[in-house]
């Protein structure tokens, strides 16, 4: 309310100013005239900054007066607090409601205490600490848990290649890699442990195999192999590859965001002690190559010191 009074005041000494410098500008002796306007608005600063000072002042007594209430309740003085506080922020009396208004008044009664209603709590029901993504990740690649974003594993592999290109979250948790995500600060890490695990865990590699069959499908490439996970593995050029070409193989400004995921790919099959699968796919990577199907010239020596990638040791 202050602020807005000095506010105001400003504005009505500028409409002055206004008024005054019309009536200046109309006199033949326009050059004085234009000091006084000046004269006046510098004045006007002036007292506008005078105003908005004190608006400033009051506020700041409100609430030294209240800091002394605090003070005078802390040392236990209550009545001091009480009147200090009340005369640093006056109480304002909210308006009856009609329904208030008309009904009797009913003498007040000796308050009642009122027990607060007990709340059982077992051990076992303990509120834990949400989970990080590296702790849902096991879960999650087996098929028995979901990512941070709530997706199971059979949905991101139900993806069209439409969802695949457009959604750049999921590649981080269907393929993870122990570095973190540039793109994606929410990421798993695949950490020396949790490689280990994947590595002796016969669910987890077919699991992983699964997945590399759908990712093979969105670059247009057949893999053939039994779910075992020790099957033999082949990658090959399929008969859907041209109509990749546009989203998977084409290269804007000597690249393509899926060749990245292509190194990850990679990174994260050596991790998992899925050699097999990893060298099958560099296979095929460097078909394309030698054919000339696509120009990824620049990417393949990074896909092949990613082929190279092993299991870290514990």
């Amino acid at each position: 309310m202050r602020r807005t009074f000095g506010i105001v005041a400003t504005h009505r000494v500028f409409r002055c100013n206004r008024l005054a410098f019309f009536t200046l500008s109309r006199s033949p002796t326009f050059a004085r005239s234009m000091e006084a306007f000046l004269v006046l608005c510098v004045a006007t600063l002036a007292i506008g900054g005078i105003l908005l000072w004190i608006a400033r002042a009051r506020r700041y007594a409100a609430y030294v007066g209240l800091a002394a209430g605090v003070t005078a309740g802390l040392g236990g003085d209550v009545t001091a607090c009480e009147s200090a506080v009340d005369m640093a922020v006056p109480a304002a009396s909210p308006a009856p409601s009609p329904v208030a208004a008309s009904a009797p008044t009913v003498p007040a009664g000796p308050a009642l205490p009122v027990a607060a209603p007990a709340v059982a709590r077992s051990p076992h029901t303990a509120a834990r600490p949400p989970q990080t993504p590296t702790e849902l990740l096991l879960p999650f690649l087996r098929g028995e848990g979901a990512d941070a974003s709530g997706r199971r594993l059979e949905d991101i592999r139900a993806y069209d290649f439409e969802q695949l290109e457009r959604v750049h979250d999921w590649v981080q948790w269907v393929f993870p890699t122990d570095e973190q995500s540039m793109f994606n600060m929410h990421a798993p890490l695949l950490t020396p442990e949790l490689q280990q695990a994947v590595k002796g865990d016969a669910t987890l590699r077919r699991e992983m195999r699964s997945s590399l069959r759908r990712f093979c499908e969105f670059l247009g490439f057949e893999m053939h192999a039994d779910d075992a996970p020790e099957a033999p593995v082949a990658i090959v050029i399929g008969s859907g590859f041209p109509e990749r070409v546009p989203d998977c193989w084409s290269s804007m400004f000597g690249g393509n965001h899926n060749w990245l995921r292509v190194s990850r790919v990679l990174q994260c099959l050596g991790l998992c002690g899925l050699h097999q699968e990893q060298q099958a796919l560099l296979a095929c990577l460097e078909m394309v190559f030698a054919q000339r199907l696509a120009p990824c010239a620049s990417a393949i020596p990074h896909w092949r010191q990613r082929a190279k990638t092993v299991p870290a040791l514990r």
